[in-house]
């Protein structure tokens, strides 16, 4: 069992990903070009984007994130991929789905916590999806809901 302390981390997009590299060759090689362990990297699904090559969130520390994003590309595999820094997402409540606190300071009294975050509908999570995006914040607020809960659509609640 290894034990640590928490440790900053930033989100980061690639951009012009070959169809033919795996995730476990772009950990291998942000490892190797940061000099940090390949355990550090999180790397999401790879998805298609609009020019035909493929887009991948990654999540590592701060100071290896930095690094690459003032490189601003990182070479992986035969190609060069570009690196986006991501905003940091707000805090979100895991109970009522709302920005700006979390569930130990949640004053609401409706619980959505069984709610997917992109339809809204119960019995299923985000990562498996395909239904339309709803925010359920937003719908019962009676403001456009054509999005998911806490992304930069969801206007913030006042209290």
């Amino acid at each position: 069992v290894r034990v640590g302390r928490p440790e900053r981390t930033a989100d980061l997009r690639l951009h012009n990903l070959d169809e033919a590299m795996t995730t476990e060759e772009v950990v291998a090689s942000l490892a190797q070009v940061t000099g940090v362990e390949a355990a550090s990297f999180r790397v999401g699904p790879m998805r298609r984007a609009p020019n035909g090559m493929y887009a991948a969130w990654v999540r590592c520390p701060l100071g290896p994130a930095r690094m690459l994003a003032k490189e601003g590309a990182v070479r992986i595999a035969w190609s060069r991929v570009r690196v986006e820094v991501l905003e940091p997402r707000p805090t979100q409540c895991y109970r009522c789905l709302e920005v700006g606190h979390v569930r130990a300071q949640c004053k609401a009294t409706v619980d959505r916590s069984a709610l997917c975050y992109r339809c809204g509908c119960p019995g299923h999570t985000a990562g498996g999806c395909v239904a339309d995006p709803r925010c359920p914040v937003c719908a019962d607020l009676g403001r456009p809901a054509r999005h998911r809960a806490g992304s930069k659509a969801c206007a913030p609640v006042r209290r």
